[in-house]
């Protein structure tokens, strides 16, 4: 009987051990991040799909339809359909997003600042860069940041790479208080020292959540470069267990310490 009590204390203590092994992180309030968390796990988020419940077929038509019009330049167009879509799936955030949008582009700002609300109702983790548009087209609105800012700031994404880092630097000289601009800098920056110097003056604005998020992640990518595996640890485990990170933060800080971790499991 003795021997079995042994064994069983011994299994208990391997088992132990094993758990322990695995805890990546845990935080002030005793939650935990395993490595088993972060098997298979993928930085990317399909916001398409993202949804209460599985989007039906007239919607998802409807609004790619709605998609073609607003390529087109045909915003009327484009709204008709989108709205439609919204109708079909009152939970699919995506058509709205795209009717925010929309209104951004024909210059309706205040409506498409209602519609970004909106959206983040109804996914309040965030979708795409609602937090963002939120956070700027309100600062617009109460004359924090220069009208027009939101749309110069989504038009980046158009531009080619050299017309892009020009204009990202004049958008930080101008309006040093916008964040989303020092995390564009950020991520032009040749080298890390200079990325850490953007991320921190991004970090001291005021970020929305969105861009607080790679600008975390971005950092802790750095600190992991200069040898502080355990700061980085710290950074992405806060982040992926906050309930207040977007989805967007929560699987890129998954994906970056899966990343982080690699060496430690070959």
């Amino acid at each position: 009987m003795k021997i079995i009590n042994a064994f069983l204390v011994f299994g208990l203590l391997i088992n132990c051990q094993s758990i322990a092994s695995d805890i990546v992180f845990k935080d002030i309030d005793g939650k935990v991040l395993s490595k088993s968390d972060l098997v298979g796990y993928s930085g990317t988020a399909k916001w398409e799909v993202i949804s209460e419940k599985s989007v039906n077929q007239e919607a998802i038509e409807l609004h790619n339809k709605g998609r073609e019009y607003g390529q087109k330049g045909d915003f009327e167009k484009s709204l008709e359909f989108l709205r439609k879509a919204n109708k079909s799936d009152p939970l699919w955030a995506y058509p709205v997003y795209d009717m925010a949008f929309t209104y951004l582009l024909m210059g309706e700002n205040s409506k498409a600042l209602e519609l970004y609300k909106q959206v983040d109702l109804m996914s309040t983790k965030g979708f795409f860069t609602t937090k963002t548009a939120i956070y700027t087209l309100e600062g617009e609105a109460s004359g924090i940041f220069p009208e027009g800012l939101y749309l110069g700031y989504v038009s980046l994404e158009w531009m080619k790479p050299s017309e892009k880092a020009e204009a990202v630097r004049n958008l930080v000289k101008n309006i040093s208080s916008y964040a989303p601009g020092w995390k564009e800098i950020s991520l032009l920056s040749e080298d890390d020292s200079s990325s850490l110097t953007s991320i921190e003056k991004g970090l001291s604005v005021n970020p929305d959540k969105e861009t607080y998020g790679i600008l975390m992640v971005n950092k802790a990518l750095i600190l992991n470069r200069q040898d502080k595996k355990n700061e980085a640890i710290e950074i992405l485990g806060q982040l992926a267990l906050d309930n207040n990170s977007t989805l967007a933060s929560e699987k890129l800080a998954k994906q970056t310490l899966s990343f982080i971790l690699k060496d430690d499991r070959e």
